[in-house]
């Protein structure tokens, strides 16, 4: 809780999280990790390897993805995800020296879990990236 209207954030507005998030890395923060049910966003302030960072948000997404369909990451089917396609949808943008990377996440429709999901794509974007 930093003082934000929560409904921006619960409605999943991505202008408006991205505002807020440029006011909270008015600081010392150098990275933000959101993510939200159906997308992961990224911002970044100073000297990054931006096609690395594309890359660990997809395979941070698809791990989650693929723990919430079996239940656990499986370490096959996670050397699988290794090979990330080059052509993975995302949308980029700068704002106040911020850059942001929007990256789209799949909702499974009957998830055999959910706990610690959150974790799962946070920690890998950030380790990998």
């Amino acid at each position: 809780d930093m003082g934000y209207d929560e409904k921006d954030i619960l409605n999943l507005d991505v202008e408006r999280i991205s505002q807020i998030i440029s006011e909270v890395m008015r600081g010392n923060l150098s990275r933000v990790h959101f993510h939200a049910l159906g997308f992961y966003l990224l911002a970044l302030k100073g000297d990054y390897d931006l096609e690395s960072q594309k890359k660990a948000l997809a395979f941070a997404a698809l791990a989650a993805a693929q723990r919430a369909m079996d239940g656990e990451i499986n370490l096959e089917r996670f050397k699988y995800m290794l090979n990330i396609s080059e052509k993975y949808d995302y949308k980029e943008w700068e704002k106040e020296g911020v850059h942001f990377i929007l990256f789209p996440t799949k909702v499974v429709p009957s998830p055999k879990i959910t706990v610690g999901l959150g974790d799962t794509i946070s920690s890998l974007g950030f380790v990998l990236g």
